[in-house]
C-alpha cells in the first residue's frame, strides 16, 4: 500500500504546485512596474555591466540580476523574460 499511497501524494504535491504556478503567472503581461523597470535597466549589457550597474546604484548581490539577464538573453527581452526568474 505504501507505494500507492506515495504516488498520490505526489500527484497531490504536484497539482498544488502546478495549480499555483498557474494561479502565479496570470497577468504575467499587465506592464513593468517601477522596479522591474529598475531590474531591467540593470540586466543590461554584458555580466560585467551588470555587476557594475548593480553595485554602483542598486546595492545588492548582483546574482537575481545576472540571472535575469540569463532569461532575457536566452528568451527574448520581455516582461514574461524579465519575471520568469521569479515565478
Amino acid at each position: 500500500m505504501f507505494p500507492r499511497s506515495r504516488a498520490l501524494q505526489a500527484t497531490a504535491v504536484l497539482l498544488v504546485l502546478l495549480a499555483g504556478l498557474v494561479l502565479r503567472a496570470r497577468g504575467i503581461e499587465d506592464g513593468l512596474w517601477l522596479d522591474e523597470i529598475g531590474t531591467a535597466w540593470a540586466a543590461r549589457g554584458t555580466a560585467a555591466d551588470v555587476v557594475r550597474h548593480v553595485e554602483a546604484v542598486q546595492g545588492q548581490s548582483p546574482l537575481p540580476y545576472l540571472i535575469v539577464r540569463a532569461t532575457t538573453a536566452a528568451l527574448w527581452e520581455s516582461e514574461v523574460a524579465l519575471r520568469l526568474p521569479s515565478l
